[in-house]
């Protein structure tokens, strides 16, 4: 559908509607701004699990989610050709048989590794085992700089650092719980610089993943659902 009908039934249903909300506080305040509607955030956090956690000794990097245009891909897999880890793929999307050929193109078959769609919970496992999460997007409109995306909860509760995008959702989190290094922009140097120097740093990285695993204590369905349920108690 295209963005012209969404903005229409936005437009036409939204001031009909009782309670309203949404993922993020930006998106709500846009809303707001558009509709003068007062929106509630319920953030899509993963819900908690008790498994045990590993400590895998080699470094893997992960990325988990849609393979599209905009999400930095391209620019990470150039970088892995100067970075000492290795790099997981998990997902499918419209670029991913121009992601394998990138990959063979640089000969990089032994450092990147395609994994495609896979069951839910094989992916939290797989997750856990990763060393460093990755969550790049391009500034490429207000669904991207207001993002919340699903997988930035998902490393925290894996208990693993991320990289993000200096967004204004993920700042704010981050000064909150320091989970992530925020980035500024995305190019293959500058993404090998700041994974090379976050392994090497090793106080630094330890800091991160022992902050993601406090985090995941607060940032989970067990707290967030308390929130929807207060709405639909008021419906």
């Amino acid at each position: 559908m295209s963005k012209s009908i969404w903005r229409f039934l936005e437009s036409f249903l939204l001031p009909k509607i009782k309670h309203c909300y949404t993922v993020s506080q930006g998106v709500a305040d846009l809303f707001k701004e558009r509709y003068k509607k007062q929106f509630r955030v319920i953030r899509n956090v993963p819900l908690k699990k008790e498994i045990p956690f590993l400590n895998n000794e080699e470094r893997l990097i992960i990325y988990q989610g849609a393979l599209n245009v905009g999400r930095g891909l391209e620019y990470i897999i150039r970088a892995m050709k100067q970075i000492e880890a290795k790099l997981i793929i998990v997902g499918e999307g419209d670029i991913s048989k121009d992601l394998k050929d990138i990959t063979i193109a640089l000969k990089l078959e032994e450092k990147v590794s395609f994994m495609g769609s896979i069951d839910p919970n094989e992916l939290s496992s797989v997750t856990r085992s990763a060393s460093l999460g990755l969550n790049l997007l391009e500034p490429k409109g207000l669904n991207y700089i207001h993002s919340l995306a699903n997988k930035f909860f998902d490393y925290i509760e894996a208990g693993i650092p991320q990289l993000c995008m200096r967004f204004p959702e993920y700042l704010k989190i981050n000064e909150e719980y320091e989970v992530a290094v925020l980035l500024e922009g995305l190019n293959e140097l500058y993404l090998a610089n700041t994974i090379n120097d976050l392994f090497n740093d090793k106080e630094y990285y330890s800091k991160l993943r022992n902050n993601a695993l406090k985090a995941r204590e607060v940032l989970c369905w067990q707290n967030e659902e308390k929130k929807l349920l207060e709405i639909f108690k008021n419906i």
